[in-house]
């Protein structure tokens, strides 16, 4: 697979002598050279992406390193650590991803450095000015389907294309449509900015579903997010509940917020004061959850 990967993003990377490749390295969590590890890298190569913030000190901040066809062992290293770091829930949890991305742009990296910490420090109605972690590449895949076409333009920018790696090890390529952008820095709208709350919810319950699937299908963002609106319509509000109930949809049937054992279980919850996981654990395994598997098979069936 890495070698696949890597001659893949070597050809769309490296096409265009004028174009720049860029690796995008969200350093929360780990240190750049610690994410390209047998890669021979210069200072002159590393470039901050400034967020002037109190709180994130500028090793922790993110960064940019050159890579061309001169330096595919940079490449192929951070190829690695992508693949590592998202085949391990636990670490995931506790570091995110470092990977951010491979970017593609025309413009002097200072031009690029700076579009990207602006992009990275919007400002929102009655919140103020949030950090917003774009080069965490999960942020990217959540966010992309739910902007509009003026706001993907916005946030590319100079950037000509933002390739990413899917949790199925594959290569999204981000390309903004033909419109020039209308505002920058970069703004958020408020349902932008609500579809981006349930970011961290959604990787949490991604993790979980990784346990039991460590190889997820190809379409695995858009069930997850139907899982939690589904979840949504019991009531619930607090994360934790959200991520058990979605992780049983997931693994049971896509309508199982509708049955009325899971309703009851979740009404009981809430009336007995005791914790839904609890609740949950009542009902028998596997011949609870496969009977209501079945039934709602039958309900599809019947309504066909």
């Amino acid at each position: 697979m890495l070698d696949t990967l890597q001659r893949q993003l070597n050809k769309a990377l490296f096409a265009q002598e004028e174009r720049r490749a860029w690796l995008l390295i969200d350093a929360m969590h780990r240190d750049v050279r610690d994410c390209l590890r047998g890669a021979e890298i210069s200072d002159d190569d590393i470039h901050l992406v400034a967020l002037a913030r109190d709180d994130i000190p500028e090793e922790r901040s993110p960064h940019l390193v050159a890579i061309d066809a001169r330096t595919v062992e940079r490449l192929r290293a951070s190829l690695a650590a992508a693949l590592n770091e998202q085949g391990d829930p636990d670490a995931e949890k506790a570091h995110g991803f470092a990977v951010g991305g491979w970017l593609v742009s025309a413009t002097p990296v200072h031009v690029l450095a700076r579009h990207l910490s602006l992009c990275m420090k919007p400002r929102l109605a009655d919140v103020g000015r949030k950090y917003f972690r774009w080069a965490d590449r999960r942020v990217l895949e959540w966010m992309w389907p739910a902007l509009e076409d003026k706001e993907k333009s916005a946030l590319l920018g100079p950037i000509e294309q933002w390739w990413t790696l899917d949790r199925c090890g594959a290569l999204i390529e981000h390309r903004a449509p033909t419109i020039s952008p209308d505002h920058l820095p970069w703004q958020l709208s408020a349902a932008t900015w609500r579809h981006g709350q349930d970011c961290e919810l959604v990787q949490a319950l991604l993790r979980g579903w990784q346990y039991f699937h460590p190889q997820l299908p190809a379409d695995y963002l858009e069930r997850a997010r139907q899982a939690v609106r589904a979840v949504r319509t019991l009531g619930l509000v607090e994360p934790a509940e959200i991520v058990l109930v979605a992780t049983y949809v997931l693994q049971v049937h896509p309508c199982l917020c509708e049955h009325p054992l899971l309703r009851q279980a979740v009404h009981a919850a809430e009336t007995q004061s005791r914790p839904l996981i609890e609740v949950l654990a009542d009902i028998p395994d596997p011949d609870g959850w496969n009977r209501m598997r079945d039934e709602l098979n039958q309900a599809v069936v019947a309504t066909a």
